[in-house]
C-alpha cells in the first residue's frame, strides 16, 4: 500500500518536472548553435588560409628555380611570373596575388635571386568577430647559378 502510494506521488512529481521541459533542447540548440558555427567556420577559415600560403610559397620556390638558371634574367621578368601564377590555381583564393622577382646586377659571382608573391587572403567566416583580411607574402631566395666562372 505504501509503496503504491509513493508511485502515485512520484509519478505526479515525474510528470509535473518532465512537463515543462518539452522545449528545452531546442532552446540550448539554438543559443550554442552560433558559437558551433564560428568555431566550425573559423577551423575551415584557418585550413584555408595555411592552403593559400603553401600554395603561394611553393609557387614562388619554382619561380626561383625558373629564375636561377635563365642566362639574360631581369627584374619583373615575365617567364618568371608566368612559371609563378601556372603554380597558382585560377580560383577566387588567389585573384589578387602579385608575383616580382630581382636580378643580379653586374659580375653575377655569388648574387642572389629573390622571388616574392604577395597577396591577401579574404576571411568567410571570421568577418563575424571582425577579421576581414590577412597579409601573406612568401619570398624565396636562390643563388644565381647562371654565371661565369667566378675566381676568388
Amino acid at each position: 500500500m505504501v509503496t503504491r502510494r509513493f508511485y502515485l506521488i512520484t509519478k505526479r512529481w515525474r510528470k509535473s518536472l518532465t512537463g515543462f521541459s518539452k522545449g528545452q533542447a531546442i532552446v540550448e540548440f539554438s543559443l550554442l548553435l552560433p558559437f558551433l558555427l564560428l568555431l566550425v567556420g573559423g577551423a575551415v577559415d584557418w585550413g584555408l588560409v595555411y592552403f593559400t600560403s603553401h600554395i603561394a610559397q611553393n609557387a614562388a620556390r619554382e619561380g626561383a628555380r625558373i629564375a636561377v638558371t635563365l642566362p639574360d634574367l631581369e627584374a619583373g621578368d615575365g617567364r618568371v611570373s608566368s612559371t609563378v601564377k601556372q603554380k597558382i590555381p585560377d580560383i577566387s583564393l588567389f585573384s589578387n596575388f602579385k608575383v616580382s622577382n630581382t636580378a643580379p646586377e653586374g659580375p653575377t659571382c655569388g648574387k642572389e635571386v629573390t622571388v616574392t608573391v604577395d597577396g591577401t587572403y579574404n576571411f568567410t567566416f571570421m568577418r563575424i568577430i571582425g577579421l576581414t583580411e590577412i597579409p601573406l607574402a612568401s619570398k624565396t631566395r636562390m643563388r644565381y647559378e647562371h654565371q661565369e666562372v667566378c675566381t676568388s
